[in-house]
């Protein structure tokens, strides 16, 4: 199976690929796994194995994607795609500059490279399944996280448009909840903070089966339907 990772140096990414890979050993085929600089992540590269190929190259989500696309192997199209940029703010308190990056990153950038994705990816004969990192603050947001809820928001308004248009492709939003990764070490220690590789095995499935949408984990699902039955009147008093 061959595979495209956009954001690879991502903890959530990490550990989904450390997953998949530690738990088919002896897979084949070719994988193209970006990180900002087009660096090696020695972790993946050892996970892989011997018949995975391991393609480096340098990609962010504010490029134009035909920069990498064009780039790739000629005719070459993977069967796994795993868009997993993000950028967080803490507390939204970050200049404007920072705040729009962020804003550009999780939202309008992200949905170039899936409008860019998806006429590349349709045509071949096969069903790609194209997961891609949302957030379960994007269901509802709130004034301590505004600007990186209204951006995950627009990344699941913008996929909810593309899915009838191309329905050869299986989409997967994952909605993870607040995750143990460098993005969020400003977090205080909480049960409710998971850790990747928890988190993992869960997204994987969803991944595999091209399920439409996924929380991770499965309790956030409660916790965001719950919250998003509060009136206004008591959301707007919500301080987390």
């Amino acid at each position: 199976m061959d595979g495209l990772v956009l954001g690879a140096s991502s903890g959530i990414a990490r550990a989904l690929l450390l997953e998949a890979w530690q738990a088919d050993p002896g897979g084949r085929g070719r994988w193209v796994l970006t990180t900002r600089l087009g660096q090696e992540l020695s972790d993946l590269a050892a996970a892989a194995g011997p018949g995975r190929e391991l393609i480096w190259r340098a990609a962010e989500a504010r490029q134009d994607p035909r920069l990498l696309l064009d780039a790739l192997p000629e005719g070459w199209r993977p069967e796994r795609v795993l868009v997993a940029w993000g950028r967080l703010v803490p507390g939204g308190q970050g200049s404007p500059a920072a705040l729009q990056e962020m804003r550009e990153i999780n939202g309008a950038g992200t949905l170039r490279w899936l409008e860019a994705l998806a006429p590349w990816l349709d045509g071949t004969g096969r069903t790609p399944h194209v997961a891609v990192l949302g957030s379960v603050a994007g269901d509802r947001p709130r004034s301590s996280m505004w600007d990186y809820s209204l951006s995950k928001q627009e990344l699941e308004r913008g996929l909810d448009r593309l899915r009838p248009r191309v329905p050869q492709i299986r989409w997967t939003l994952v909605k993870p909840g607040p995750v143990a990764t460098p993005m969020t070490a400003h977090l205080p220690d909480s049960p409710l903070l998971a850790t990747p590789a928890g988190i993992a095995p869960r997204v994987l499935r969803a991944w595999e089966q091209g399920r439409p949408q996924v929380y991770a984990p499965v309790w956030w699902g409660w916790i965001a339907h719950g919250l998003n039955l509060l009136p206004e009147v008591l959301w707007k008093r919500v301080r987390f």
